[in-house]
């Protein structure tokens, strides 16, 4: 049986006393040694400023305002459940921090029509806005072929964005939510 070489030991025992000094110490790691999470998503703002939003799908729309630390729902006038409140929220938060998986230029889709993507007319709209005005138009469209992503266009932007599912869904979950409303107060 052979024995590791000592050199082995020494490096490891260096190593956690060093871990071990750190931790007392209270020494945080070095930045290069985290990860900063950088939100890439097509909402440029903070979901925080946003306090308008409008959702259209299947024929119908919602409309949501932002009064105080809550949200209203226009078409119930009534305030939202926490959990419409949390669907609002999150789905935000996705449109905020989830970049596009690929980016189309204009040039790259050329004598495509909309209607090839599923947005004319798109699946899904969503609008959102701040006290100064509209800052996101987002159209959805169709699955791609691999049924994992989904087309979405900005309005104003040429490109065509092929983002994961979930950022749609999170809208989608948003206007189908029948949870009952929650009485003003």
């Amino acid at each position: 049986m052979n024995n590791p070489p000592v050199y082995l030991f020494a490096g490891s025992l260096a190593a956690l006393v060093y871990l071990a000094v750190m931790f007392a110490c209270g020494i945080p790691p070095a930045d290069e040694s985290r990860i900063q999470a950088r939100p890439d998503g097509v909402l440029e703002q903070l979901p925080e400023a946003v306090v308008a939003v409008e959702v259209a799908r299947d024929g119908s729309t919602s409309r949501f305002r932002r009064r105080g630390a809550r949200w209203w729902n226009a078409g119930t006038a009534e305030y939202c459940t926490e959990a419409q409140t949390t669907s609002l929220e999150q789905a935000m938060k996705i449109m905020h921090a989830s970049a596009p998986v690929r980016i189309l230029r204009p040039e790259d889709i050329a004598g495509l029509s909309a209607q090839a993507f599923g947005l004319d007319p798109p699946a899904l709209r969503v609008r959102l806005s701040t006290n100064d005005g509209l800052v996101l138009a987002a159209n959805f469209g169709d699955r791609a072929s691999d049924g994992v992503l989904q087309y979405l266009r900005v309005e104003g932007h040429g490109e065509t964005y092929l983002m994961s599912g979930f950022v749609g869904e999170s809208w989608v979950r948003l206007s189908e939510r029948e949870a009952p409303v929650a009485t003003k107060k």
